[in-house]
């Protein structure tokens, strides 16, 4: 018996043309767009890294994938569930940056 490889498997984190548009400035009217259009795909057993400059999205995203902050639009999905759902959470260790441990 083979076991599946990670293009045939369910993909692990699937992005499909996520948006997330934050409101800011006076009376909420600016718009900042910190994720625009993005669409990637990490199978299981895959080695994955998300890099890219400082207001990228980066962690945008992940806060997405977790349920901590909605899209706006697109799709997303960990661990096969839509983003956000608790079974996902639960498989998933997420430490924020400057976090202060008592």
């Amino acid at each position: 018996m083979s076991s599946p490889d990670a293009t045939t498997a369910d993909p692990v984190i699937q992005v499909t043309d996520l948006r997330k548009t934050y409101r800011d400035g006076l009376f909420r009217k600016r718009k900042i767009e910190a994720l625009k259009g993005v669409s990637l795909q990490v199978g299981s057993g895959q080695i994955f890294g998300l890099l890219g400059p400082n207001g990228a999205g980066k962690t945008t995203l992940i806060k997405v994938l977790l349920g901590i902050v909605h899209k706006t639009s697109g799709e997303a999905r960990l661990l096969g569930e839509p983003a956000g759902h608790k079974s996902g959470r639960r498989r998933v260790g997420y430490l924020p940056e400057g976090h202060r441990i008592p």
